[in-house]
């Protein structure tokens, strides 16, 4: 007579066991390693409530000194000064309004050396020149592109000069600006 046993066998019960609690262990330290928490709890941390004074020191009175300067600098010259907000035009007799533009770069490239324009005011339907010219006043480089309006001021849309242009040592860069009611220069030496 040949006896079943029906009840489980208990040392394959003890492998598959084992075998889940090393899959469960092995995944909590891979996810502890990837996000230095295991459930929320971080390791390593103290439960001191007093805050940190590191970098947390008073201002030294040089420091106080520099910062009413620029404040009172800031305060004489309108207050615009190292802000976002343009120039004001200045409207002269001719009814037409003079702004302020600021040449931003010269950068020489490869094959061009690329001009950027800052103008101080809004505007879509300008028009900017460039004219780049020799120490003994011969054009070496002019062209004309559009404007480009930003949120509160506008940029000329950018000019590249082939640096074959360029072959003399120095040279003046003039760029203007007009519109129907606007105008402006600006002008840098180079190099």
């Amino acid at each position: 007579m040949n006896v079943k046993n029906n009840r489980p066998n208990n040392r394959k019960l003890a492998l598959v066991a084992a075998g889940i609690i090393l899959v469960a262990i092995v995944a909590s330290a891979g996810v502890y390693a990837i996000s230095g928490s295991l459930f929320g709890w971080k390791p390593f941390t103290s439960n001191n409530s007093e805050p940190s004074t590191s970098g947390n020191n008073p201002p030294s009175k040089e420091q106080v000194n520099s910062g009413a300067s620029i404040k009172e600098s800031s305060l004489k010259d309108g207050g615009t000064s190292g802000s976002d907000q343009p120039a004001t035009p200045v409207t002269q007799t001719d009814g037409r309004q003079l702004v302020q533009l600021d040449i931003t770069g010269v950068n020489k490239l490869d094959t061009v050396t690329s001009v950027g324009v800052l103008i101080s005011t809004l505007d879509q339907n300008g028009t900017c020149n460039i004219t780049v010219t020799s120490t003994s006043g011969d054009i070496l480089y002019s062209s004309s592109v559009g404007v480009q309006a930003m949120s509160n001021t506008s940029t000329c849309k950018g000019f590249d000069i082939p640096n074959s242009s360029l072959s003399s040592t120095k040279y003046s860069i003039v760029v203007s600006y007009s519109s129907s009611n606007k105008y402006g220069t600006a002008s840098y030496e180079g190099p």
